[in-house]
This record gives structure tokens, sequence and C-alpha cells, in this order.
């Protein structure tokens, strides 16, 4: 029907019915942008998810590195111990080896010799000189002196062979302490380098880790934004279905009404009709009696 044939009330319904189906599409449309948000949030929390499960693995390979360094490093510890030890123990052979290389005298042998020659030397001027008695005495006394004090040196010699031989087993102790100290070294070594690689493997993926966690944190803040606007879509997709829903009631109250007004009108206008059918089988009648009795009876008999 042209909107001029229509009554204000028509107008205001089919007006109504239009903002009702602007509604409707409204509501499709926040629907639709509901479900996609929604459907983009499970994507985003499924690569979150990936990322945190990712997170967990690489927490497990540094725990896992970290074992097997502790590993590495008890022994590290137990070879730098070990060299240490022998370094010391060798250092200490080394001050005792200068101690007694410090009582040696080079020199006592030629003396031990020197002093032999001289007493025997005596001996024969004492055998083969003719001596005063004073002289004699003399020569004795000197030789008595003499070998006194040769007995002093060769004590003291045979007393040096055991420092000389001392210092020998001591010279080959130290070398000994310190090949097995050098051997203990090249062990620190080692196993110092593959700490150290344990270090930098370890680190590296602490690293990753950082950035894993970096990018799952946003991956989680974009998943908390679309499901925000998601659940908002959804609040003024559900406010405008119960918009559409009260404007579809009350235009169907009102189409009801309508219609209630229309079988009423009905009603009457057929009430009126039969009331003028009524009238005129009255009136015919009237004339038919008009007609028969020469006049007109005004009301039903």
């Amino acid at each position: 029907m042209s909107e001029e044939f229509m009554s204000e009330e028509e107008k205001r319904r089919a007006a109504a019915k239009k903002e009702m189906y602007a509604a409707e599409k409204k509501y499709q449309a926040l629907i639709e942008k509901r479900d996609a948000l929604n459907a983009e949030a499970e994507r985003v929390r499924a690569e979150r998810d990936a990322l945190n499960q990712k997170k967990k693995e690489l927490m497990q390979q540094i725990e896992t590195l970290k074992k097997e360094k502790r590993e590495v490093s008890d022994k590290l510890s137990l070879h730098r111990k070990r060299r240490d030890e022998l370094n010391a123990k060798a250092r200490e052979l080394v001050a005792m080896k200068k101690e007694k290389k410090g009582r040696i005298r080079p020199s006592l042998g030629e003396e031990v010799k020197s002093l032999e020659e001289e007493v025997a030397a005596l001996d024969r001027k004492q055998q083969t000189t003719q001596l005063s008695l004073e002289e004699e005495r003399e020569i004795i006394a000197q030789i008595k002196e003499k070998t006194a004090e040769l007995a002093k040196l060769k004590e003291l010699l045979g007393e040096q062979d055991g420092l000389i031989k001392d210092v020998k087993t001591l010279d080959e102790t130290i070398k000994t302490l310190f090949d097995e100290a050098n051997k203990e070294h090249a062990e620190v070594v080692t196993l110092s380098a593959q700490v150290k690689d344990y270090n930098e493997r370890i680190k590296s993926i602490v690293d990753e880790v950082s950035h894993v966690i970096a990018e799952a944190n946003k991956k989680h803040e974009e998943f908390v934004d679309l499901k925000s606007k998601a659940t908002e879509c959804h609040l003024k997709a559900k406010e405008m279905r119960e918009k559409i829903i009260t404007t579809r009631k009350e235009l169907r109250m009102e189409e009801k009404e309508a219609e209630r007004v229309i079988e009423e009108h009905n009603e009457n206008v057929k009430k009126i009709l039969m009331d003028e059918k009524i009238y005129d089988e009255f009136a015919d009648k009237s004339v038919e009696e008009l007609l028969k009795k020469g006049k007109i009876n005004m009301g039903p008999s």
C-alpha cells in the first residue's frame, strides 16, 4: 500500500517493522562478527598454547643440561682438587729438597781427600824423618787432631751421601707428582671446556625461552582482547535480540488488536447490513399490507 493512503497508525507500524528488520540484520551481523572473533581467538589461543608447550619442552631441556653439567662439574671439582693436592705436595717436597741441598757441601769430598793426604804426609814424616822428641810429639798431636777432624768429615760425608740420595729420590717423587698433576690439569681443562659448552647451550635455550615467553604473552593479550571484543558483540547481539523480540511481540499484539478491531468492525457492518435487510423485509411487508388494506403499518407486527 502506498504510504500516502496509510493511516498514521499504519505508518507507525510500518516504520517499526522496518526498524525491526534493520535490527535483525544488525543482530545477524553482530552474531557473525562474534563468531569470527571467537574463531580468531581460538586460533590465537592454540598458538599461545603451542608456545607454552614449547616453553615447557625448552625448560625440560634446560633441566636435563643442568643435570649433565652438574655431573661434569662434580668431576671437574674432583680433578681440580686432586691436581691442587698433587701440586701442593710437590711444592712441599721442592722446599724439602731445597733445604736438604742447602745442607750439602759440594767440596766435602775434596776436603776429606785433602785431609787424608795431610794425615798421610804427617805419618810419613814421623816414620821417615829424624825428629826431636818435641817435634815428634807435635807431629803426633797434629796427626791425632787431623785424624779426629777427618773422622768428623767422613761422618758428614756419609750423611751427605744420604742427603744426596734423598734429594735424588725427592727429584723422582717431585717429577711423578708434577706429571700426575699435569694429567689432572689436562682433565680439568677438558672438563672446564665441557662446562663452558653447557653454559653456552643453556644460555642459548634460556634466551629462546625468554623469546617464547614474550611471544606467548603477546598471544595471550591478543586472545584476551579478541574474547573481550567477542563478548562485547555477544552482549550487543543479546540486547538487539531482546529488542527484536520485544518489537515483534508489540507488533504482533498490535496486529491482533487491529485484527480484532477489523473483526469487530466487520461484525458491526454485518449487523448493520442484517438490520437493513430486516428493515427492507419489513418495508416490503408494509407495502404489501398497504396494498392489501390501504394503509401502512410503520412497525413490525
